[in-house]
């Protein structure tokens, strides 16, 4: 059975993937700059996912599940929210510029 985070995101669809790619959560952690034991919390759902993170794994062909469910309304502050939208804006701003240089 799938175990869904705040977030919506069916962790073990994850963790599949990344046994999938044959990688330890060390070796993802490391990929995606976390630590082991972030990555961990992420995998089993005991915290909520970053957006860029997120956009990592997308980079590294992560094809599961991201919003299956919508999050609850009362599990995320203004300031969450904010700090969220502008973490995504300064990424997708850098993964912009990539494509520009590129062109």
């Amino acid at each position: 059975m799938h175990s869904v985070s705040k977030q919506g995101i069916r962790m073990s669809a994850l963790k599949t993937w990344r046994k999938s790619t044959h990688k330890t959560q060390e070796q993802l952690a490391e990929i995606l700059g976390e630590n082991s034991k972030t990555y961990s919390a992420y995998e089993r759902g005991a915290s909520p996912m970053p957006p860029q993170i997120l956009a990592k794994l997308r980079e590294l062909g992560y094809t599961g599940p991201s919003d299956q469910h919508a999050p609850d309304a009362n599990a995320l502050t203004r300031e969450d929210l904010l700090r969220a939208m502008t973490e995504l804006r300064d990424y997708l701003g850098e993964k912009f510029e990539e494509l520009n240089k590129k062109k």
